[in-house]
């Protein structure tokens, strides 16, 4: 997840704290707000992108990212 941060332009130090997080509500708690739409949705594209090559390419993929609420943060197709 740390990486993932650091690929939509997180700083060294928030990158640090989502490494150390330990559930997916820390998680959430801890990107900084100016980048959680970019980061959330680069999270829903890789995992539509590994579900779709684990399909051998052979089905449409959309994955849905949700907050604790049920409220939708992101979404990505394959």
């Amino acid at each position: 997840m740390a990486q993932s941060l650091a690929e939509v332009g997180g700083d060294d130090a928030s990158c640090q704290r989502v490494a150390n997080s330990n559930t997916g509500r820390h998680l959430f708690e801890l990107v900084p707000a100016p980048l959680q739409f970019t980061f959330f949705q680069c999270l829903c594209q890789q995992a539509a992108d590994n579900c779709f090559s684990y399909a051998h390419q052979e089905v449409a993929i959309e994955v849905q990212l949700l907050d604790f609420d049920g409220e939708c943060l992101a979404v990505a197709k394959a």
